[in-house]
């Protein structure tokens, strides 16, 4: 039985608010996740304690417990001209800035006015209700 500190091998498969799967592990390997480390989403890390190996379990999960609430603050406006040149400026493009630690960061293009562009760091599924098929592989 799944406890808090353990590290678990796992299947999921996430659907967005139209059931239109926005991503998954089925098709490739599990992937093996230390609990309590901040690396799956709580909704989920919660769901797996207790369960053993080769449970199944279908999640709702509320923004606070998936992919958190939109951060306006991790909203901004660009002038056109600071973006990569070659770069297709249009809605739902992806742009890779750097965090102050090296780290890359992804940033959305949420719209395009004249020459100001507003991007986005928040998750894609920020504010959104989610559901989640998981399936428990292993207990390592």
């Amino acid at each position: 039985m799944v406890k808090e500190k353990d590290t678990v091998s796992l299947h999921y498969t996430g659907y967005d608010r139209k059931d239109k799967v926005f991503d998954t592990t089925v098709g490739e390997g599990p992937i093996e996740v230390p609990l309590g480390m901040g690396y799956m989403i709580p909704g989920i890390e919660d769901a797996l304690i207790g369960m053993n190996e080769g449970d199944k379990k279908t999640l709702t999960l509320e923004p606070e417990e998936a992919y958190g609430l939109i951060d306006n603050d991790l909203i901004i406006q660009v002038d056109r001209s600071s973006l990569p040149s070659g770069l297709e400026i249009k809605r739902g493009v992806t742009v890779m800035s750097e965090n102050e630690d090296g780290s890359e960061l992804p940033l959305t293009i949420k719209s395009v006015r004249g020459e100001t562009v507003t991007l986005d760091a928040n998750h894609p599924m920020a504010g959104e209700r989610v559901k989640f098929d998981i399936q428990l592989i292993k207990i390592h």
